[in-house]
Parts: structure tokens; C-alpha cells; sequence
């Protein structure tokens, strides 16, 4: 009986673990997709090729971090001529000088000359602006801000404050999650680089396994099985 054993023991294949199959399948994989580039709104789920990295900086101008007047360095709080009012997504036109400023609203581009913003909360509406506009129809604003309050950089955002240009967003082999294609939409992008996904096959085999369109009486007559997963 033993030697029975040991006969039938040698003519049974050794079968392979799971984990080692399953490592021999991604590392072949790995070795051999490619990348391809595909839309923003087809990427989630996929896995990154390469390293992103921003194409511009955010924001890409200086801008408002409030609602307020734009004001040179330094300036000291009094009455000042409203130049110009800028809103988010609109260019400023006029350069900034001394005794002059202009209204800021919170994201508008911060105007050339101008190094801080003194919230509209530390203003007042000047009387000037009636006495002395005429039909110019100037406008005048009392700033009553404390003078640290308007040192250089106050209330306003630098250039690539939130991300820098060439700044890394994702690294290569993250998978790519709803929240990242904002990351990369705001910053200009409209495709990314992925690896290709693998094509499964799966094979079934055994002499009981049937297509399933087989014969009923044959089923019942043999005991055979249709082959569900060649049908998945």
C-alpha cells in the first residue's frame, strides 16, 4: 500500500500557490504594457505611467486674498483716488503710483506698482469723490487702516502660493482618484499618461466542462457541466 502511495504522489503535479502565479502574472505585465494617453474623464481608476508635474504656476498672478484697495507699500492710512475696479478674471489697465489705489475684489489680479491690499472693512467713502470729481466723475476712498497693515505682501496671494510651476502633483504608479483630476484639470491638463490595462483570458478545462448550449439528455445522462466562466 505504500508504495501505491508514494506511485501515485509522483504522478500528481505539483500545483503552484497563489501568490506566486499571481506575482509571475503582474511581473510579465508590468514588463511588457506600455503607456497610453487618455482623457481627463476617462483616467480615474487607471494607473499613472509617469511623474506629473504642474505646467503653470496657481495663481498665476498676484491676486486678492479679500475685498479691498490695492495700495503701494507703505501707504499710509488717508484719502486716496480710487483708479480703477478689478474683479476676479478681469486685467487690470492701470499702473499703480503713490497717492493712488485701486478696488480689489477677493481673486482680482493685484495691478503693477500696488504691494498690498487694505480690506474694504478699514474704508470709508470719501465726500471728495463728489466735491472733486466733477464731470470726470473721479473717485475718492478714506483708508483707515493701521500702516503695518499695508506692508508689502498684505492680503495678498504670491504667484504660485498654492502650486509652483514644475511643482510634482502625483507620482508615477498612483492610481488615479475623482479628486486628483481636479488637481490636474485646474492646472491646465486635459490628458494624462497611464499604463495600457491588461486583456484577461480565462481558460476552463476539464472533460466534464460543456458549452452551455448542450444537450439536456446528455447532462442528465453523463453528469457534465456547462462552462460558466468561458461565458463571463
Amino acid at each position: 500500500m505504500a508504495s501505491t502511495s508514494a506511485a501515485s504522489t509522483a504522478r500528481t503535479p505539483m500545483m503552484t500557490p497563489v501568490k506566486v502565479a499571481l506575482d509571475r502574472v503582474l511581473r510579465e505585465c508590468s514588463a511588457t504594457l506600455g503607456p497610453e494617453e487618455v482623457l481627463l474623464k476617462q483616467a480615474v481608476g487607471r494607473y499613472l505611467y509617469e511623474d506629473v508635474f504642474s505646467v503653470k504656476a496657481m495663481p498665476s498672478c498676484r491676486t486678492s486674498v479679500m475685498d479691498g484697495y490695492a495700495v503701494v507699500a507703505g501707504q499710509l492710512p488717508g484719502e486716496l483716488e480710487v483708479t480703477e475696479r478689478i474683479f476676479a478674471g478681469h486685467k487690470w489697465s492701470k499702473k499703480l503710483v503713490a497717492g493712488t489705489c485701486a478696488y480689489v475684489a477677493t481673486g482680482g489680479p493685484i495691478p503693477l506698482g500696488a504691494g498690498a491690499v487694505v480690506k474694504v472693512e478699514d474704508s470709508q467713502a470719501s465726500s471728495s469723490s463728489s466735491k472733486r470729481g466733477g464731470a470726470k466723475g473721479k473717485e475718492f476712498v478714506l483708508l483707515k487702516h493701521k500702516p503695518q497693515e499695508a506692508q508689502e505682501g498684505s492680503f495678498v496671494r504670491a504667484i504660485g502660493s498654492d502650486i509652483k510651476l514644475g511643482q510634482k502633483l502625483l507620482k508615477k504608479g498612483e492610481k488615479i482618484l475623482p479628486v486628483y483630476i481636479g488637481i490636474l484639470a485646474s492646472n491646465g491638463m486635459t490628458t494624462v499618461k497611464v499604463h495600457k490595462r491588461p486583456r484577461v483570458a480565462v481558460l476552463s478545462t476539464g472533460d466534464e466542462l460543456v458549452q452551455i448550449e448542450k444537450d439536456e439528455e446528455e447532462e442528465k445522462a453523463t453528469g457534465v457541466v456547462s462552462s460558466s466562466s468561458s461565458s463571463s
